[in-house]
């Protein structure tokens, strides 16, 4: 054995014994003899690593991937690098070029196949799981899982069900959660809603958080003199959707003499109360502010998503309960009503256009990366709607942003849009300005759910893999009478969709 292979034998087998300090010694004694020693660099760039210097022990490697570029270790180990560091695209190159030199690595096929999956590309990364079931790698914990995630995602529904069940029967409670979705959409009510109130098992996987309030569960039973508390564990538009259960509730409540406690966000507290005068609300948020209820004899509790299983079977419950359940206050209303002739071009000309409100983008979702993806997603830069601007004679449109976004109504100066995100102060306010409007037009968000649970006449653009609320294919949502679909058919791509809705703006304008 020549002197240089004996010094990287001795380096290798001091990081072995987890000896950092004489490694990095004897990888530094290689490259004084060979200065051009691409493992020396690797296992270099390693120890330093594990010594805490990140930034150096990506430095080395990338010179080890410069000596010998086609190493498919080198690649895997820059891949994990960048996803450590946050830089997801950095990652997948390098996951894919070491697939591209041994195209059977098992962790470069289970992590690429991951990251092809959170960014949606559900063929590629369907290929991936199934090489290593081909390969039988299948010890990976949650590949059931991922799969059936990627078959439901293609609408290959009978292999999805099957990976779900398989995922499920190994104890995986985030694949109760994403089976539960997988239901919803397919509108298998029964099963569906069954495993979604099984969703707080999830350990907070799932961006599903419910505060413990000290009760026991209700049951769905009422008896005379209970008081049952409601409360939110979840997004605001959620809570907007699932308000729409809460008049049957307290209808059944008040036949029982039982009374009703709604904890709700901070932002509908104000508009539940004035819609639900027969209900009690608290401002609630989970985790940051729960709702005081410490004043009142709780008989019992129940997280909000779980009326769902209580009052929805079969679509024809939906059906039988799609008017409107939300109303406007009528001097904030009327309030709304003078301002927009102020603002708008109804002052100037003295024409009553139809009145349009946009919500093209829905506010950054914080609580993962999944969901800040996805809330991007969803949404549509403002100079798209730009090819409405020939409607401009016959519409004014309204913006309907809070004031996180609403300055970029400036981006779409061809609409005229009247600007009203500063005086949003909660959906109080909201509903009283959209009282006033002809249409909506609203990414699938929170303001979509109001204007649906108000009946105004409303649009909703959604991406080709909308959330399981609207269903795979439904053109008309099932929650709200005067709501219309208008799908991506293709991901991420926004133009036909816009095209769609101008052909039928068209029409609505008798144009």
């Amino acid at each position: 054995m020549d002197h240089l292979q004996h010094l990287f034998n001795t380096a290798f087998a001091a990081f072995d014994q987890g000896e950092f300090t004489q490694t990095i010694a004897a990888c530094e004694a290689v490259l004084n003899i060979n200065p051009a020693h691409p493992e020396a660099f690797h296992l270099l760039s390693h120890a330093h690593k594990a010594l805490g210097n990140a930034d150096l022990a990506s430095a080395l490697l990338y010179r080890a991937i410069a000596l010998q570029p086609d190493h498919p270790q080198y690649h895997y180990n820059a891949a994990v690098n960048a996803t450590e560091s946050g830089n997801e695209q950095r990652a997948m190159t390098h996951y894919a070029q070491a697939l591209r030199v041994q195209p059977d690595l098992p962790d470069a096929l289970w992590n690429y196949g991951e990251c092809l999956r959170m960014n949606e590309q559900f063929d590629l990364a369907l290929a991936c799981f199934e090489r290593l079931v081909a390969l039988g790698r299948s010890q990976y914990q949650g590949l059931w899982h991922r799969m059936a995630v990627c078959y439901a995602s293609l609408n290959r529904h009978d292999e999805a069900q099957v990976m779900f069940l398989r995922a499920i029967d190994a104890g995986d409670t985030l694949t109760r959660w994403e089976y539960a979705l997988h239901q919803l959409s397919l509108e298998n009510f029964e099963n569906g809603f069954q495993y979604y109130n099984d969703r707080f098992s999830c350990e907070g996987r799932n961006s599903v958080f419910c505060h413990n309030f000290p009760y026991p569960l209700w049951d769905g039973q009422l008896s005379e003199g209970q008081t049952i508390l409601i409360h939110g564990e979840q997004g605001l538009g959620d809570e907007l959707m699932f308000a729409s259960l809460f008049n049957e509730l307290i209808a059944d409540a008040q036949k029982h003499q039982a009374h009703i406690v709604i904890a709700c966000k901070p932002p509908v507290a104000r508009l539940f109360a004035d819609c639900f005068p027969d209900a009690e609300i608290r401002a609630h948020k989970v985790g940051e502010m729960p709702a005081d209820v410490s004043d009142l004899n709780i008989s019992a509790q129940l997280p909000m998503g779980h009326l769902q299983r209580l009052f929805r079977h079969c679509a024809a419950d939906f059906d039988a309960h799609r008017g409107a359940y939300f109303k406007a206050d009528k001097s904030r209303r009327e309030y709304y009503a003078q301002r927009l002739i102020e603002l708008g071009r109804e002052r100037i000309d003295g024409k009553r256009r139809m009145r349009v409100g946009l919500m093209w983008g829905s506010n950054p979702a914080a609580v993962s990366a999944k969901f800040t993806r996805w809330s991007s997603q969803r949404s549509i830069h403002i100079a798209l709607f730009e090819r409405f601007a020939e409607f401009i004679d016959d519409i004014e449109f309204v913006s309907l942003q809070n004031a996180e976004r609403g300055a970029e109504a400036a981006l779409a100066p061809h609409l005229h849009i009247v600007d009203f995100s500063l005086d949003q102060a909660d959906f109080f306010d909201t509903a009283a300005l959209m009282a006033n409007l002809d249409w909506v037009i609203s990414v699938d968000t929170s303001v979509s759910h109001l204007a649906g649970g108000m009946a105004i006449p409303t649009w909703v653009p959604l991406m080709s893999r909308a959330d399981w609320r609207h269903g795979r294919s439904r053109t008309e949502s099932l929650w709200y009478h005067n709501t219309r679909y208008f799908r991506q058919r293709t991901a991420n791509d926004w133009s036909g969709v816009l095209d769609e809705m101008h052909d039928a703006l068209r029409i609505e304008l008798n144009l």
